[in-house]
């Protein structure tokens, strides 16, 4: 339950930094926001079951 609530938590404040990330004109920034969007389109395969 605690790993669940820790992943929602880190979910929420990753998409809440997401649309400044997509601004961010820095590669690293850029690659980041590209791994963010990842994981996110593929959370229900990630999400313990």
């Amino acid at each position: 339950m605690t790993e669940t609530l820790m992943l929602a938590i880190w979910l929420i404040l990753m998409a809440l930094a997401f649309p400044d990330a997509r601004r961010a004109k820095h590669p690293r920034v850029k690659t980041l926001a590209a791994l963010l969007l990842f994981v996110r389109a593929n959370l229900r395969e990630l999400a313990p079951r």
